[in-house]
This record gives C-alpha cells, structure tokens and sequence, in this order.
C-alpha cells in the first residue's frame, strides 16, 4: 500500500524539539505517556507514499479509504486549542463520512508534548470510547513532519487488515489504559482512524478499513 524511505536530513531543519516550559530536551519520543517532555524530528528525512485506485476484481486490496474529516482551530501557531475542538470536529466528521458500525483502534497523532497528548487521548475518549486501544508511531519513526500522517495511514491500514496494533515505542508509563505499549494488541473488530493534528491547528482524520465492503469504501 505504500513505502518507506529515509535519505539524509539537511542541516537547516533542527533534529529537536520540545515543548516550552520543560526544563530538558527529549531523548526519546515517549508519546501517550505520563513522562513525555517533547517530540523529536525523524533524524534523517522521512517520506511516505500511498497508491489510491478504484476498486477492480483482480485489485490486491492493502486497505480502504472509508471518510475523512478536516476542521481548523488556529488558536496558535504550534500548540492545539486546550479544549480539544478542533480535533474533535475532525474525527467525527471523518466517523460520519466513513459510514462505519465502529472503530477498532486509534493511530494518534501523538508527539509526547505534553498538550497534544493530553488532549488527544482525552478526545478519543470522548469521541470513540475509553477503552479503545490507541498508538502513536512517532516513537519508533521520530516526527516525520509533513510525512507523518501518510506513514501513519499505511500503519492504520495494515492494523485494520491484521487486527494488530502496534506498540508506542519507548513507552511505559501510559497516560491510560487503552495506549499499547510493550507488545502489539489486537485491535477490536471495525476500521481504524488515523489522526493527524498539524501546526496552526489543522485537524485531519482518515477512517481506514481493510476490504471494499465496510462502510463508505472508496
């Protein structure tokens, strides 16, 4: 469904950052977690990339596009708005679009700064269900920047074809219950929605399922 690929990262882009108000840079992406300090950049360039077809009978299906959602919030320039709205608004457009029974599992956003992470697994909650498992990749890949959301989509989609989520990385102390960590989970049946929350507050949500006949499959 798609691939990976690392080049090296120029010098101009700095390799850290974290959140104002930490007495420590990071040395590790521990998102989801109650000990997050910051995020890192991925240390080299990273991209992604995903082929998007019509369905055809002799397709291999890798996973299908189900809804997305899109809201703004533009409180500031980096962090979300504390109440979470912007993100909210995203995925229920997207859970609406999407025209799906239920969610299985949550691909976070999830940086480890300390507002995003809070608020993020506070939405899904709200949202979705406490108890839904959620994960956050940026342990494992670095934040990708504008790679980011498209990396994450083809993990959400081999979730929803599998029905395993993968751990967050170098997470241990979860700020709930529902974040895996240490091994992979299997995801409860239904689709998976991937967030994908960007600077100036830009909130935008995919619901992934595994074959053509879930919900609203395009």
């Amino acid at each position: 469904m798609g691939t990976l690929t690392r080049v090296q990262h120029p010098p101009i882009y700095g390799r850290r950052h974290y959140s104002p108000g930490t007495k420590h840079q990071p040395n590790k992406v521990k998102a989801l977690s109650g000990m997050r300090s910051g995020c890192l950049a991925c240390t080299v360039i990273g991209a992604a990339a995903l082929i998007l077809e019509r369905f055809a009978d002799d397709a291999a299906v890798r996973g299908t596009i189900l809804g997305t959602g899109a809201a703004w919030d533009a409180v500031r320039i980096a962090a979300p708005d504390d109440t979470g709205r912007g993100m909210a608004t995203a995925m229920r457009v997207a859970l609406a679009s999407a025209g799906v029974d239920a969610i299985g599992s949550v691909n976070c956003h999830g940086t480890s700064t300390p507002l995003n992470d809070k608020i993020e697994a506070q939405i899904v909650a709200s949202v979705i269900g406490p108890t839904t498992v959620m994960t956050s990749n940026k342990g494992t890949t670095g934040h990708m920047v504008g790679a980011s959301g498209v990396a994450e989509v083809i993990v959400a989609a081999h979730t929803a074809r599998t029905g395993l989520v993968p751990p967050t990385a170098s997470t241990t102390a979860a700020i709930s219950g529902a974040v895996v960590i240490g091994t992979p989970a299997q995801s409860e049946p239904g689709a998976v929605i991937s967030n994908s929350f960007g600077f100036g507050g830009q909130n935008a949500c995919i619901v992934v399922g595994s074959d053509s006949t879930q919900g609203n499959a395009k």
